[in-house]
């Protein structure tokens, strides 16, 4: 072996060496290792649970306020539109052209009002004449009877005279009522809505002269599911706030309740009845509604405590026994400018005020109560 070859594996040997000392070194500290006693008790073990500080969550702090039930009116709440109490085409009941329509269009026009005023024509010489005629037959039927009575002639002749007389004084009657018939007249007191007849239009009988609305009462239509349908009952008391008059109020009474369903929507229709005898009120608004359906006991709340499920179901949370949260449904059955009335939660009830949207049904909380300063 060469000298250059024996310095090379005596380096190597050095190397072997130093790095099999360096293992055993690091194998003798790691065995003389000690985990510490405070570490080690709070290591989890099977005959040793986690510490309390683990296993336990904060107790969630929820400001209640306690609310008692009182017997309060039931309303049920509908959407409507307001409707004439009727709407008549007024019509002609002859021939003639039109000569007058003095009648202005959205005005208020009295009982029996001309609404438009047909050319008399030879109306007026025809009742002339039948007059006449009837004034010739009375004489003759006050002769006839004279003589009659006198012995002077039989009878049938006085019954003859008194025909001649009933016939003439007919021909009057309706020569005077074709003669009204030329003035087409309101049928009641109510809006002469629209005008459809000019003058100058000719008119035959059944042609529309106008169209007149009854306002009064003013009719307020809904429609309910059948859940009420069943309850509700004609003359119980009702309210509706009409278009913008969100601050006006006004009283009725329900007039109407169907009796079957609509084919299309299932429902039922009803009808509010409201005063309107200065025809304040127009047709045609949407409309409010409120319904007396009965009493029962509620809660007046906020309309911030209500939360609402992802199906829109409204519910209020509430501290029951054993400090857990509970959520009531609830149904909003009346509202007034300092909050709602609501049905559904128990009769007394500690109702989560602050801290409602953050805790869920079954959650143990800690409940403050309002003005406890403790």
């Amino acid at each position: 072996m060469s000298r250059s070859m024996k310095i090379a594996a005596g380096i190597f040997a050095v190397f072997i060496l130093y790095f099999v000392g360096s293992a055993l070194f690091r194998s003798g500290d790691d065995t003389q290792t000690h985990i510490p006693e405070g570490t080690a008790n709070a290591v989890p073990t099977l005959d040793k649970p986690v510490p309390e500080k683990r296993s336990s969550k904060e107790v969630v702090r929820v400001l209640v306020r306690k609310s008692k039930s009182e017997m309060h009116p039931i309303y049920l709440n509908l959407k409507g539109r307001s409707e004439p109490e009727r709407t008549v085409l007024v019509r002609s009941e002859t021939t003639g052209v039109v000569s007058r329509a003095n009648a202005v269009e959205g005005s208020f026009v009295k009982l029996n009002a001309v609404l438009c005023g047909l050319d008399v024509d030879a109306r007026q010489a025809n009742l002339d004449e039948v007059k006449a005629k009837y004034a010739s037959a009375k004489l003759d039927y006050n002769a006839t009877k004279e003589l009659v009575e006198k012995g002077w002639k039989p009878e049938n002749q006085e019954a003859a005279a008194r025909a001649t007389l009933d016939a003439a004084a007919a021909a009057v009657e309706g020569a005077e009522v074709e003669l009204s018939k030329t003035d087409i007249r309101a049928p009641f007191a109510g809006i002469f809505e629209k005008r459809e007849a000019e003058v100058g239009d000719f008119l035959s009988p059944g042609s529309v002269c106008g169209v007149m609305l009854d306002l009064d009462p003013l009719i307020v239509a809904a429609d309910v599911s059948e859940k009420y349908a069943g309850i509700l009952q004609s003359g119980a008391t009702a309210s509706a706030q009409l278009g913008h008059r969100s601050d006006e109020s006004i009283a009725g009474k329900l007039r109407y309740v169907a009796s079957s369903a609509d084919v299309s929507t299932g429902t039922y229709r009803v009808e509010i009845a409201l005063e309107n005898s200065d025809m304040k009120y127009p047709a045609g608004q949407s409309a409010e509604i409120r319904i007396q359906i009965g009493e029962g006991l509620a809660h007046h709340i906020s309309p911030a405590l209500i939360v609402y499920s992802d199906d829109g179901a409204p519910g209020v949370r509430f501290v029951g026994p054993n400090s857990m949260v509970n959520l009531a449904l609830v149904e909003i059955v009346d509202s007034d400018p300092s909050g709602v009335w609501v049905s559904g939660l128990p009769k007394e009830a500690d109702i989560i005020v602050q801290g409602q949207d953050y805790v869920q049904q079954g959650l143990r909380v800690e409940a403050f109560f309002e003005g406890d300063n403790s």
